[in-house]
This record gives structure tokens, C-alpha cells and sequence, in this order.
């Protein structure tokens, strides 16, 4: 278990795929907002120079225990070539949004949907959330539609297609769009800044190691 835990082992993600406080949003992002740029220089200068990234931390699974909690330098984690091609192609959809931050969300909360548990593959998290991307039901009923190429039908939140083409329209509602608020969005997916300054870091490594 490690020390810091993010997405569905979180009580923020209660609130997180539903909604919550817009105050503390606004009053929180004000500093992040500000410091979002040089926090990716540096990330991205770190692992040019050095190869960092993320360090594995143990097995994987929810709360980023495959080492996006314990981001200090390392190697970047390896995204599977199936989830890279969906983060390409759905971050495609929001303009303003990368894909390496949808790809960081889905590290995050899933391994990239390779965590073997409950709430990823079937059934749901502690916090009632569902599938590689962690929505809780109602939410990713409102960002489903429409059903994205090589989607389910119905739409599910355990097929890989359909999350994280849900993610990137909450991800560009919520600020992701042109790049207006991308750590508000952030934020919006998961009510924790520290999630925020790990997604958005992870993101940064991911960008800079590149797709290939």
C-alpha cells in the first residue's frame, strides 16, 4: 500500500466523477494554474536528461502503486500499445488536451487497465467507481454518448474504448478545451491537488519520453 493513494482508494473520488465544491477548485488552481508550466519544463528536462520518469513501487493496481505515486525519477512506465493508440486517438476529439494526460489518468487509476482489482475488469472500487478510467456510474453515463469507434454497444465503463473517450469529453468540459484550465480538469476528474501534481508530472514524463 503506498503512502499517498489516488483515484478509487481516495474519499475525493467520491466526488470526484460527480461533481463537488467549485470553491475549492477555484481557490486551489489559482497557485496551480501558475506554477502548471514550470512544473512540465521540469519534469520534461528531468527525463530528457536524466530518462526519469516513474519508478515502480510494487504491484500494480488502483492508487498508482505501479509507480505514478511514486514519481522521483526513474523510468518512464511503458504504456500498452492498445491503450496508447486509444489516448492518441481520444485526445484527438478535445483540442487542447494531450494525450500523455489522459495516458497518466489511466496510470494512475488502473496500470492502463491492467490492475487485476475489483472495479477494473467488473464489479467496483470502495468508491463505487468502474473500469480502467474509475467512473462512478451516473457519471460515465454522461459523457458515453456517442459511442466512440470500436466502442461497445451499449456504452461500458469496463470497456477500454469507451472510458477513455468518456474521460477526454469530462476532461474538455471541465477546462481541458484549448487549454483554458487543464489543472482545473484535472482537478474536476479527482478532488485532491496532490492527484493533480502527480497526473500533470506523470503527463509531463510521458510527453517528453514520447509515444515510440
Amino acid at each position: 500500500m503506498p503512502a499517498v493513494e489516488f483515484g478509487p482508494t481516495t474519499s475525493s473520488t467520491a466526488t470526484s466523477r460527480g461533481g463537488g465544491s467549485r470553491t475549492l477548485r477555484l481557490v486551489v488552481l489559482a497557485a496551480l494554474g501558475v506554477a502548471f508550466a514550470g512544473v512540465i519544463a521540469l519534469v520534461s528536462l528531468v527525463a530528457l536528461v536524466a530518462g526519469a520518469g516513474i519508478v515502480p513501487s510494487g504491484s500494480s493496481g488502483l492508487g498508482g502503486s505501479t509507480g505514478a505515486a511514486g514519481w522521483a525519477g526513474g523510468r518512464v512506465p511503458t504504456v500498452p500499445p492498445a491503450m496508447l493508440a486509444l489516448y492518441l486517438a481520444a485526445g484527438t476529439t478535445c483540442p487542447g488536451l494531450p494525450w500523455s494526460v489522459l495516458a497518466a489518468i489511466g496510470t494512475v487509476e488502473s496500470d492502463n487497465g491492467q490492475s487485476s482489482l475489483p472495479g477494473v475488469h467488473s464489479g467496483a472500487g470502495s468508491a463505487g467507481a468502474e473500469g480502467p478510467m474509475q467512473f462512478e456510474p451516473a457519471t460515465f453515463a454522461a459523457y458515453a454518448l456517442p459511442v466512440p469507434p470500436g466502442g461497445a454497444l451499449p456504452p461500458s465503463p469496463y470497456d477500454a474504448t469507451d472510458a477513455v473517450y468518456a474521460a477526454a469529453r469530462m476532461l474538455c468540459a471541465d477546462g481541458a478545451r484549448n487549454g483554458a484550465d487543464l489543472p482545473g480538469a484535472v482537478f474536476a476528474y479527482d478532488h485532491s491537488t496532490t492527484y493533480v501534481v502527480t497526473v500533470l508530472s506523470l503527463a509531463g514524463a510521458l510527453q517528453a519520453h514520447g509515444t515510440g
